[in-house]
């Protein structure tokens, strides 16, 4: 109902005067006048409203004695099962006697409202009457909120009362539904509903490629013909093509087992449905084995680091970082810094200015990856959404375009945007630490990549997977950390940034150690799934000979026990031709054994000729 004169004596409103059934997705605009319990759409209601809005004005007049209500959206509820909720009111509400219970949204509320807002201006004859949201509460108000500024009331019986910039903010409407019934532009406007969408497709966002033998996210996303895409990846239906390969939770986590190819392609798929509608999409995806190689470093927590110089080719503002990292503990008490660009004697004056990629702990921040420019309020750094808690392997990149655009990745997976200024200061470049406010990193750290560029999301999940293109131009440092021993961590780009482990060139208590547990990163070529298959069959055949042998140990002796009593007349109850047989098969069984035992050597002196073809080179101990 749209610009309506309403006018009457008692329960009057802009859509319905009293109302005892159901009302959703209402609306009425205009001017209310009424004697008693006015609403700008209802004026009196013991059943159910959702939905709905008013604005306009609702005004009292003339009635000079009793008790009665006014509210933006309704004069009255009474109970026991009347409603409101998802509801709001922008009307202005004014009254010129004291009688008058007179409200924002309700007069006098007797059962239960939620999920309601209103703005409008309150304006009684006693301040004792008008509030902000409801006069007089005698029943339930929650999640409610009013313009302490637009209403000029700053207490109300029920509800929260906010200023205007809060009430312009998603955040202020906790435990409201943003996804299916609300909408609101950040810092223009107050919450309004949203047009009615039609589903239109799916689509699952996600990478292309997938390591063997580990997890990765998937998302389904929602779109509409209005716009306005949703994530619907917890309510939607997932499944795989191949479960032998992979298998895919009900939270769209692929985890994928160890493979006999160098390659398997499946297929993700995800159903959504949403009344009548149903959506689909397919999302083919490379499954990788895996076969690292090499060696990482290990940070004990304290004072261990990396540093790798202050060239000027690792001062770069549009960048990429990559590295893997495994914590070694579960609970970090401070941020460590993963890659900083200010080291350990560094005061957090002189690293205003400068980046580092960090896992942050405390309230939200806890266990989150975040990228920071010291001297920015660090609530306004991109963080990541994916907290690591776990001790298990993770690939972290992020990357910042020349314009300041920030993308954080987790295990290939784009997690995280944001802003970040360009840079205004440098020192050196630091794995493990940063400025004396940090504590170091304490873990595993392998596979370090920095670019000049901001790198795609496929790039990313490649260099995830089998390491940098040492021929990228963009690469200006790659550390695999795959030398194993010495102070010297070698950069393999060809650049010659160099790191050094510790504070000098000589060991000293600040390097971190080399260990053989790395990250899972290399793809498998077919002689490396060749090996790692005659691996286990070269185990399996070990095993068999070893089993045979002890058999045939356990045959004989029994053997020679029957022989002993056998020429020592010492036969019991058992006839001598019961024994004669018994000795025999038992000599017959240790001759197809023996047999067995020269077919399975022969077997694997194939096996070794196999490899040693291929250029392997098997442990033959």
């Amino acid at each position: 109902m749209e610009d309506n004169y309403v006018n009457g004596r008692m329960a009057v409103g802009g859509l319905a005067g009293h109302s005892e059934g159901f009302i959703s997705g209402c609306y009425a605009t205009g001017l209310v006048e009424a004697e008693a319990d006015a609403g700008g759409l209802v004026g009196y209601t013991n059943k159910i409203i959702t939905q709905c809005y008013s604005s306009g004005s609702v005004t009292a007049n003339g009635r000079t004695g009793g008790f009665t209500s006014l509210g933006g959206l309704i004069g009255l509820t009474r109970g026991p099962s009347s409603v409101i909720y998802d509801c709001y009111s922008t009307a202005n509400v004014s009254s010129t006697s004291a009688s008058y219970q007179t409200g924002g949204f309700i007069g006098i509320n007797k059962d239960t409202v939620y999920n309601c807002y209103s703005t409008g201006l309150v304006s009684a004859a006693s301040g004792s009457n008008g509030r902000g949201f409801c006069s007089l509460n005698q029943g339930s108000i929650a999640r409610c909120y009013w313009d302490k500024e637009t209403s000029g009331k700053s207490s109300s019986s029920g509800g929260t009362g906010k200023m205007t910039a809060e009430m312009i903010q998603e955040g202020t409407f906790a435990g409201w539904d943003f996804d299916e019934i609300w909408d609101i532009d950040e810092g223009q406007s107050y919450p309004y509903f949203m047009e009615p969408r039609v589903l239109e497709g799916l689509e699952i966002v996600g990478p292309d490629q997938a390591a063997e033998d580990s997890q990765t996210q998937y998302k389904a996303i929602a779109h509409y013909d209005i716009g306005s895409p949703k994530d619907v990846t917890g309510l939607a239906e997932w499944s795989v093509d191949d479960e032998a390969v992979a298998g895919i939770d009900e939270n769209g986590v692929l985890t994928t087992v160890e493979i006999n190819r160098p390659r398997k392609d499946i297929i993700v798929s995800a159903e959504y449905t949403e009344g009548d509608i149903a959506a689909n999409d397919d999302k083919d995806v490379a499954v990788f084995a895996i076969c690292p190689s090499g060696s990482a470093l290990e940070f004990d927590g304290v004072g261990d680091y990396v540093d790798l110089g202050n060239d000027g080719s690792l001062d770069v503002t549009e960048l990429t970082w990559a590295l893997w990292i495994k914590r070694g503990e579960t609970t970090y008490s401070n941020e460590r810094a993963l890659i900083s660009n200010t080291g350990p004697k560094t005061s957090h004056g002189e690293a205003s200015g400068t980046y580092a990629l960090q896992i942050d702990e405390g309230g939200q921040y806890q266990d989150k990856i975040q990228f920071v420019r010291h001297g920015m309020p660090v609530e306004q750094c991109p963080l990541s959404n994916t907290i690591i808690n776990d001790m298990n392997w993770h690939h972290i990149a992020v990357t910042r375009y020349i314009n300041g655009d920030v993308t954080i990745y987790i295990d290939g997976y784009e997690d995280a945007t944001g802003y970040i200024p360009e840079r205004t200061a440098y020192g050196k470049t630091f794995i493990g630490t940063g400025h004396t406010n940090y504590s170091n990193f304490k873990g595993s750290i392998d596979e370090i990549a920095i670019y000049n560029k901001a790198l795609s999301a496929e790039e990313i999940q490649g260099v995830m997977l089998a390491g940098p293109d040492v021929d990228d131009d963009g690469l200006v440092g790659y550390w695999d950390f795959d030398d194993g021993e010495g102070q010297i961590a070698a950069d393999v780009s060809g650049n010659g940034n160099d790191g050094t482990l510790g504070s000098t060139e000589d060991v000293d208590d600040n390097d971190p150690c080399w260990v053989d547990d790395v990250a899972p990163v290399g793809l498998c070529s077919l002689g490396d799934m060749v090996e790692r298959g005659m691996a286990d069959v070269l185990d399996i055949k070990e095993d068999i000979l070893y089993r045979l042998l002890i058999a045939i140990d356990k045959e004989l002796d029994v053997y020679r026990m029957l022989d002993e009593a056998f020429k020592a007349k010492e036969l019991g109850t058992d006839n001598k031709g019961d024994v004669v047989q018994a000795k025999q098969k038992i000599h017959s069984a240790v001759g197809h054994e023996t047999q067995a035992l020269k077919a399975v050597n022969m077997s694997l002196d194939k096996i070794y000729e196999a490899l040693e073809a291929l250029d392997f080179e098997p442990d033959t101990n």
